[in-house]
């Protein structure tokens, strides 16, 4: 800033333009200093001309700006669901915050619409009722997304300096389950799919093979099914997708040849199901099958269901849950392990027989003397073929092997000593990784 003395101080200041704006201070040097200093700060964050650039965008009415945004949208390519999901989402928020400005939206505004933030619920459509609830934290947090997305926008149109709602943080969704759903078992898929008609079993082999959405599998067409490949496999449409990607999964050799045998001479843009069958329907499958909808846990069997089973029987085969997850086509490994993969069809005594079979006597005559006797060969006697087969025991100084080699005295106190830190020790079971020094006991 440069000065020019006369009753008033005059406050030049350099725009980035490079033309100086001068302004009358004050008849006090101090009092213009923090004037000079004030627009240094402005100028700083992009205020010209002592006027803020964002000031008229901010006394916009708030539709204005929304429409714009919408229209934009749509020349993306976004869908027409996303993009009334997002219209109307931050019309509500307007609406019920009172934003009628672009300079209206605030966190604690936003904070306090979460708080009481209501829903209707019409559980019975043919007579009209409906009941109020408070909307649950997902869908709180799907109002969220579209807000810091339409203010992201804005920003980057440089309509907006900051976001007001950045620190606004999402609800935790951890227990907001609702639709409750279950994965079946074995059985019962072998039972479904001898229910199902003819003309909807490929369908249902379908999507517990592959974990396809309603949606996904409704929009299949035969050009996005590679049976020629060394590997059949399917390449969807990213359109078609929940993610919007255009994923690819690969077909059990079984399935590609079904759906070979089911193609006959029709053409790549034709779908390969017709129709999806209705909840209804499913449900009739399932009361033929002898499966309860509902369980006693609450939880559903529907069409959705099945995708839950492939997840599970992924985790059931040993597939791992890094595999698991690409297949599942999540991008958080959270929600393949915990949502999609049902621990009630897990054979958790099957799990720890796999366990190296330890014998209460031969540790407690180790506890006693301080040494062991001849170590051994030990199976579980309840599940002998769990998967980890024979585990070889090494107690106390006695290093003997059943495969006939031996150890010096000295290699087996460096054993004893390796396991137990301490002189005379019991040694730990070997055989199983990773080692842990409680199997011992």
């Amino acid at each position: 800033a440069k000065w020019v003395e006369s009753r008033f101080y005059t406050v030049q200041v350099r725009l980035p333009s490079g033309r100086i704006k001068r302004m009358k201070g004050y008849t006090d040097r101090q009092a213009s200093d923090q004037l000079a200093a004030k627009l240094e700060r402005a100028k700083s964050h992009g205020e010209e001309d002592l006027i803020d650039p964002y000031k008229v965008h901010r006394k916009r009415p708030l539709q204005e700006h929304l429409a714009d945004w919408i229209a934009e949208l749509g020349q993306t390519g976004r869908s027409d669901i996303y993009v009334g999901q997002c219209e109307a989402r931050i019309t509500r928020l307007a609406k019920e915050c009172n934003w009628t400005v672009l300079g209206d939206v605030s966190a604690d505004s936003l904070a306090r619409w979460r708080q009481s933030a209501m829903s209707n619920v019409a559980h019975n459509r043919k007579d009209g009722k409906a009941t109020v609830t408070a909307l649950g934290p997902r869908t709180l947090n799907h109002y969220l997304l579209a807000l810091t997305t339409f203010i992201g926008w804005c920003i980057k149109r440089k309509r907006l300096a900051t976001s007001p709602v950045s620190d606004v943080e999402k609800v935790d969704e951890t227990d907001d389950v609702r639709r409750a759903r279950r994965a079946l078992a074995e059985d019962e898929v072998t039972a479904l799919l001898a229910a199902v008609p003819e003309e909807y079993r490929l369908l249902y082999h379908t999507i517990l093979a592959t974990g396809l959405r309603r949606g996904e599998i409704a929009s299949l067409k035969w050009g996005d099914v590679k049976l020629s490949a060394t590997t059949p496999f399917i390449q969807l449409r990213a359109e078609t997708t929940k993610a919007g990607r255009a994923d690819v999964l690969p077909l059990r050799l079984d399935l590609a040849q079904e759906l070979r045998d089911a193609r006959g001479d029709a053409g790549d843009d034709e779908r390969i199901f017709r129709r999806v069958p209705r909840i209804k329907e499913h449900r009739r499958w399932l009361e033929a099958a002898g499966i309860n909808y509902i369980d006693g846990a609450g939880r559903r069997a529907d069409l959705h269901a099945l995708r839950h089973t492939f997840g599970t029987m992924l985790s059931k085969s040993g597939v791992s849950p890094r595999e698991a997850m690409e297949l599942m086509r999540h991008t958080d490994l959270r929600m393949t392990m915990k949502v999609y993969t049902d621990p009630k069809l897990f054979n958790l005594s099957a799990a720890v027989e796999k366990l190296p079979g330890l014998s209460a006597s031969d540790s407690q005559a180790s506890a006693a003397t301080g040494t062991a006797g001849d170590p051994g060969w030990r199976e579980s006697g309840t599940h002998p073929k769990a998967g980890i087969g024979l585990c070889q025991a090494f107690n106390g100084g006695d290093s003997r092997r059943r495969d006939g080699g031996e150890n010096t005295a000295k290699q087996g106190e460096n054993q004893r000593n390796a396991c137990t830190g301490t002189e005379g020790g019991r040694k730990r079971a070997k055989g199983v990784e990773p080692s842990t020094f409680t199997l011992a006991t």
